[in-house]
């Protein structure tokens, strides 16, 4: 079984996974994404996945500290993927997979109040 770090901040949760590069396949990768995805919308109002982490926090944690804590773990895990691929590999990898698998696998999926956001429409956007 893989190995995991759970954080907990102010009431979200975050867990970190492990990721599997020597198997560098993306579409298994976004299909494990996916199916954490679906297993946590039932239980949590907020949720942020990619593949390196999950954030979860329940309907009663504000909004900003559970965004602030997406946020963090979403450059994290850009971070991470830059270093291990390589910024030209990483960016040349988003472009050759499909919108849904881009948020997948690198912008991350963020659910806030039981509702999908987009990602250019995340609340700590500048307007």
């Amino acid at each position: 079984m893989p190995r995991r770090h759970v954080y907990v901040c102010k009431g979200a949760c975050t867990v970190r996974h492990a990721v599997d590069w020597g198997r560098h396949d993306w579409n298994t990768m976004a299909d494990e994404v996916r199916d954490r995805l679906s297993g946590l919308m039932e239980r949590h109002a907020n949720v942020y996945v990619c593949p390196r982490y999950t954030v979860t926090a329940p309907a009663g944690v504000p909004a900003d500290v559970f965004v602030k804590q997406a946020r963090r773990a979403q450059i994290l895990w850009n971070t991470h993927a830059k270093r291990v691929l390589g910024g030209p590999a990483r960016r040349r990898a988003s472009r050759e997979v499909t919108p849904l698998q881009r948020q997948l696998l690198f912008t991350g999926f963020l659910i806030l109040d039981e509702q999908q956001v987009h990602p250019d429409a995340w609340p700590d956007r500048a307007k």
